[in-house]
């Protein structure tokens, strides 16, 4: 798991980061008013956490959509009617689990998954993948 933080491996992420980081400003309409908390800094963190721990840029928005009503939780209710968003979320990163299990690339979960002094299991895997990712929705409304 080191090696996922060494300055090395963040160094190189610096890039895509940087992309990320721009490519919300390029998409603003400046003929109207723009509101930089829901444009830009709602959804910059999820995206970089995401890339730190590997997830594939096209999941990243359906799991901000699936991860967003869990992660402002305003009574029960709020809480039942996120159930079939936790469920899709949980389905949606077991088969990235599963892909980056069959393809490694860049991140932690690549790191934790086909490091062999690893010893966590899918279930430990896919928790940490999920309170990373819910943690970034979470911040954005704090």
């Amino acid at each position: 798991m080191d090696q996922s933080f060494s300055q090395a491996s963040i160094e190189a992420l610096r890039p895509n980061i940087t992309g990320i980081a721009d490519h919300y400003p390029d998409q603003l309409d400046t003929n109207k008013p723009v509101d930089i908390t829901e444009d830009y800094a709602r959804p910059l963190p999820l995206d970089v956490i995401s890339v730190l721990i590997g997830i594939k840029p096209d999941l990243r928005t359906i799991l901000a959509r699936a991860i967003a009503p869990i992660s402002k939780p305003t009574g029960i209710l709020t809480i039942l009617t996120a159930l079939p968003d936790l469920y899709k979320t949980q389905k949606l990163l077991r088969a990235e689990i599963t892909h980056i299990r069959d393809t490694p690339h860049d991140g932690l979960l690549s790191t934790l998954i086909h490091d062999p002094t690893c010893n966590l299991t899918d279930d430990e895997i896919l928790s940490l993948a999920f309170i990373f990712s819910s943690r970034a929705i979470r911040r954005l409304y704090i």
